[in-house]
């Protein structure tokens, strides 16, 4: 003979589900946590959207620094001459006047602040014919005697958007300022 197995129905005591304020409270906080992730994903986007901002301006300002160093780099020393407003100086310059020795025929290369932008003229005889700086904000040229020499500084400056800064205007952003001294490779 077979034995036979009585199945028991559940006490109230052995439950195997939930009850509908446990699934609410767990549905709660599910909730909450899918909020912070959320908040916490939008806060690191707008960041790094910044952060971008301002390390595309530092490295623009940056490179177009450099280019203008190289050239005066390749100036020869005696050539080289800064102005201000028209008159010879020696620093706070906004204008720097130099011949580089890739140019034997003597034209005279010209970097120039004007209204609220630095251009470059390879040749000042031409003026239609330039490179415009379109990161720099401000600019200044000086000569520095040292013992090895004579220094040229160069100094940009730039803006770039503040932390948490969106659609800011020109006078909200912040200000840096990168500065070089160069060498001028041919005496």
């Amino acid at each position: 003979m077979k034995k036979a197995y009585k199945v028991s129905e559940p006490s109230l005591g052995k439950r195997h589900a939930f009850t509908m304020v446990e699934m609410v409270m767990a549905m709660g906080i599910g909730i909450l946590v899918i909020a912070f992730g959320i908040y916490l994903a939008t806060f690191t986007t707008r960041a790094l959207r910044v952060l971008d901002s301002q390390m595309q301006g530092q490295i623009c300002a940056s490179r177009e620094m450099y280019d203008m160093s190289e050239k005066i780099r390749n100036a020869k020393l005696n050539t080289i001459f800064l102005y201000a407003s028209g008159s010879p100086v020696t620093s706070s310059a906004d204008r720097i006047d130099f011949q580089s020795v890739m140019n034997s025929s003597g034209v005279v290369s010209s970097f120039r602040w004007v209204g609220t932008s630095l251009y470059y003229y390879p040749d000042v005889s031409n003026i239609t014919v330039y490179k415009q700086y379109k990161y720099l904000t401000g600019v200044s040229f000086a000569r520095v005697t040292t013992s090895d020499g004579t220094v040229f500084e160069v100094s940009v400056q730039f803006k770039y958007p503040k932390y948490r800064g969106f659609n800011l205007t020109e006078n909200e952003k912040l200000n840096g300022t990168f500065v070089t001294h160069v060498f001028a490779r041919n005496a």
